[in-house]
């Protein structure tokens, strides 16, 4: 199977540049991996943010969504779990 691509919008790329390296280099694994299974690893969520899929990894949080045609993951955001959920809305 093909690995599907990968895209930030700005707001996430710069989250993710702003992160500790250690940090940074364990969730571009993470996406790595995931662009080869393009899966939700939780369920997505609901009510305004329906269909957004999410992955934790330590006390982060990876919001994304999965385009089928091309196969794209597009990562919405990226940041701590007690203030993520606020910069979706």
């Amino acid at each position: 199977m093909n690995q599907c691509r990968i895209e930030f919008t700005r707001k996430a790329k710069r989250e993710l540049n702003n992160l500790p390296n250690e940090t940074h280099n364990r969730l571009m694994t993470r996406l790595s991996e995931l662009s080869t299974n393009p899966i939700c690893e939780k369920p997505p969520l609901k009510g305004r943010l329906k269909g957004i899929c999410r992955m934790r990894m330590g006390d982060y949080r990876i919001f994304y969504i999965i385009l089928r045609e091309p196969c794209t993951i597009k990562v919405l955001e990226v940041g701590k779990r007690e203030n993520i959920y606020e910069a979706l809305r």
